[in-house]
């Protein structure tokens, strides 16, 4: 059978609405890639909305921590494209959001998991979609540690060997977010001390890859380039 897996499916809209953003297809398959990009938009908001899942409602396999940057992004890309009725749409339920329901651990997520779900509510943030910042600048306060991050800037994720070491490319990912916040508007009085952690990370990071751009084996992931 058939199964949605995690969140492919505001990937997907994310993806196709900056294809077509950027007039990568002829008008004909344009069209078509409109109406499907919009079906997955419309079904990734309304599991974002729904929360945790329960039947067949709600975010695939529980993973509506990574719904919700994808989900912006594909909003921003079809913000000229799509009809203006669904732009209002999507608007309205992007209010609805309640990371208490949607986020698993809210406020008090540890991990990759956080940083994704406070880069996408740092979106919602500036589009206006949510009004304070104050839960999300306490969970990056509590972020910013030596359990998380080592002195080069790397981000230590403790979910391999069984919590005793730290996968590279779960340093990788939540950085990824990171400069997504810090490019687009980071809400919170430590923006410098992330700076500082990223400016560091991206040497430290090419000091480790091979010239093909290869990471070092070992633990989950490796050589997945994030």
């Amino acid at each position: 059978a058939l199964e949605e897996i995690q969140y492919a499916t505001p990937c997907f809209a994310n993806s196709a609405a900056l294809l077509l953003k950027e007039g990568f297809y002829n008008a004909s398959f344009s069209a078509f890639l409109l109406n499907r990009t919009i079906l997955a938009l419309d079904a990734a908001i309304t599991a974002l909305v729904f929360g945790q899942p329960h039947g067949d409602q709600g975010c695939a396999q529980g993973h509506c921590n990574f719904y919700t940057m994808p989900i912006m992004l594909a909003y921003e890309g079809l913000n000229a494209i799509a009809p203006a009725d669904k732009l209002r749409q999507w608007a309205t339920q992007l209010t609805q959001v309640d990371p208490k329901r949607a986020y698993n651990g809210w406020p008090h997520t540890a991990g990759n998991w956080a940083i994704v779900a406070l880069t996408g509510e740092t979106l919602r943030w500036l589009h206006g979609f949510r009004n304070s910042t104050d839960d999300i600048c306490a969970q990056l306060g509590n972020q910013y540690t030596a359990f998380y991050w080592t002195n080069n800037g790397e981000y230590q994720d403790h979910s391999g060997c069984d919590g005793k070491c730290s996968p590279m490319p779960y340093d990788h990912f939540p950085r990824k977010y990171i400069e997504v916040m810090l490019s687009r508007g980071f809400p919170c009085d430590n923006k410098s001390d992330y700076q500082e952690l990223m400016r560091r990370a991206a040497w430290t990071s090419m000091l480790l890859q091979s010239p093909w751009g290869e990471l070092p084996t070992g633990a989950r992931s490796s050589q997945h380039q994030w």
